[in-house]
């Protein structure tokens, strides 16, 4: 009878840890907004050198709406979470190009350059803005 509870002991322990598991890796695909923005500022992603509070910049001001309201309605874009949508045009930068906007404006090493936390952490400080 010890036998018996002791394996179901430690087969609810090994479910519990597989369960906790499970959600932390769950929540790994939840960009660091922090993060986000050093890297957005940083050496090595030169974001801010085009997406600048200047006049002639192209603003990034309130990018989550105008992605929700804007650049999802297009029918290409249609079933794209905001998410999706940001990390595709940072690293795949032909595959939408805004209307007005000239199609070599985004450097093409992004691919190379950033790692998938890396974007996921862009793509969240952009959603703050």
């Amino acid at each position: 009878m010890q036998k018996l509870i002791f394996r179901l002991a430690l087969l609810i322990y090994i479910i519990t840890a597989a369960l906790v598991t499970a959600a932390r890796i769950g929540r790994s695909n939840q960009g660091n907004a922090a993060r986000g923005e050093r890297l957005f500022a940083g050496n090595v992603v030169v974001c801010f050198a085009c997406h600048t509070s200047d006049a002639q910049a192209i603003s990034l001001e309130s990018i989550g709406d105008r992605v929700l309201d804007v650049r999802l309605q297009v029918p290409e874009n249609a079933g794209k979470t905001p998410e999706q949508f940001l990390a595709e045009s940072i690293l795949y930068h032909d595959a939408y190009i805004a209307p007005n906007t000239p199609a070599d404006l985004m450097p093409t090493l992004y691919t190379r350059l950033l790692t998938r936390r890396d974007t996921q952490d862009l793509v969240a400080y952009l959603l703050t803005l």
